[in-house]
Parts: structure tokens; C-alpha cells; sequence
């Protein structure tokens, strides 16, 4: 119980930290910098922010990754948010380009076509339980049938920071070698298949609108009782 106090003590120090920064320091300099009317220094700005949250999560014992989503939070709360957001565009495009290569080159193909089973069913598994969450929880906020059905197929892969959460966990020892591979493969396979389950979601909606549902939930309580 004692090893898990100064990583709480951290975690509430963080908090603070991104509320404070949130809230005044980080608009506060993005106004003073934004007032000089230069694009470059405007970026090298929020570049040095990011690294630099990141840097102190990372020097308190945290990820680098989370320092990074904390960043983004921070500067989302500011004025600034969405002109920070054009000019790192690029950047981001070129980083989640680095990110997806190396997480194709951390899978092994080997143990993908060795295990290849059990793989299809860690992808049908993850596919199957997060539509079903998605799904449910927009029929719960009384969405139409359709909107549930696009929801549930739009989410039903996983997401990028998985793949960080799953890294770390193999590296304290959460997961064995074979048990994170058989996750990323999955979760990789997952994010393949995606695009194509987008392009059939429509006529998935046009198939359950046929289906002997309750008339409430093709059309949705929230919508009707809004109208």
C-alpha cells in the first residue's frame, strides 16, 4: 500500500498541474504569443508546450504518452485551440504515420500465422464487444436503430492508445510475450478490417430497418421527443 502512495501523490500533483495550466498559464501564453502575429513562433510554442508536459510526466515516473494527451487537453482549453490545431496538422499526420509503422513493425508475422485462430478470434471478440457497447449505450440515449448500428461499427476497433496501455503492460510484466502479441495482431486486424465494415454499415441499416424491431427504437425516443 505504501508503493502506491507517492504514485498517487504524483497523480493528484499532475492534476493541479493541468488544471493551473489549463486555466491560466497556457492561454496566457498563447495570447501573448499570438499578439506578435507570427505564424512560426506560434508553433514552435505549442511544440515546446507539448514536449514539455510531456518531459515532466515523463520525469515523474509517467509515460511520455500520457504527458502528450495531457498536452492536448491543456490546449484545447484555450482560445487558440483550433489555430493550434491547423498549424500542427501536419505534424500530426507525419507522427501518426511514424506511430502506425512502428506498431506494424513491433507484430510478428510468425507467431500471427502460428496462432492464427486464436488471433481471429481475439479480432471478432474485441469487434464484437465494443460494437455491442456502442450499440447499447446509443439505443440507452434513445438514438435511432441507425444511428446505433453506424456507432457500433465506428468504434468497434481499437484505438490507438490501446496499443501504448498494451506496451506497457507487456514491459512490467501484465501480459506475457505471446499474450501481447496475440492482443496487438488482434488489434491490429481490427483497425484493418474497419474501413470495409464502413462501407457495408449503410446497407446495415437499411437490413435491421426490416427487422421485426419495436417501432421506439428504429425511430428513437430522443429524436421524438425532441420533435
Amino acid at each position: 500500500n505504501h508503493s502506491f502512495l507517492p504514485l498517487i501523490a504524483k497523480g493528484i500533483v499532475i492534476i493541479f498541474l493541468v488544471l493551473f495550466a489549463a486555466r491560466w498559464l497556457v492561454p496566457h501564453l498563447l495570447h501573448q504569443v499570438a499578439r506578435t502575429r507570427s505564424k512560426e513562433l506560434f508553433i514552435l510554442s505549442v511544440v515546446v508546450i507539448c514536449l514539455a508536459i510531456a518531459h515532466l510526466t515523463s520525469s515523474m515516473g509517467l509515460s511520455l504518452a500520457l504527458g502528450a494527451f495531457l498536452a492536448g487537453l491543456i490546449i484545447s482549453e484555450s482560445e487558440y485551440s483550433q489555430e493550434a490545431l491547423d498549424k500542427i496538422t501536419p505534424f500530426k499526420d507525419l507522427f501518426a504515420s511514424l506511430f502506425f509503422i512502428s506498431i506494424g513493425m513491433l507484430l510478428d508475422t510468425g507467431f500471427l500465422m502460428d496462432h492464427l485462430v486464436l488471433i481471429l478470434l481475439v479480432t471478432f471478440g474485441i469487434l464484437g464487444v465494443k460494437s455491442m457497447l456502442a450499440g447499447f449505450s446509443t439505443v440507452i440515449l434513445g438514438l435511432p436503430m441507425r444511428y446505433a448500428i453506424l456507432t457500433a461499427i465506428a468504434l468497434s476497433q481499437v484505438g490507438e492508445f490501446s496499443f501504448i496501455l498494451s506496451h506497457t503492460g507487456a514491459q512490467y510484466g501484465l501480459l506475457s510475450q505471446n499474450e501481447y502479441q496475440a492482443l496487438l495482431a488482434g488489434s491490429i486486424l481490427t483497425m484493418a478490417v474497419t474501413p470495409f465494415m464502413m462501407e457495408i454499415a449503410p446497407s446495415l441499416t437499411i437490413l435491421a430497418s426490416h427487422l421485426p424491431i419495436p417501432e421506439r427504437l428504429l425511430t428513437g425516443s430522443y429524436l421524438r421527443d425532441v420533435d
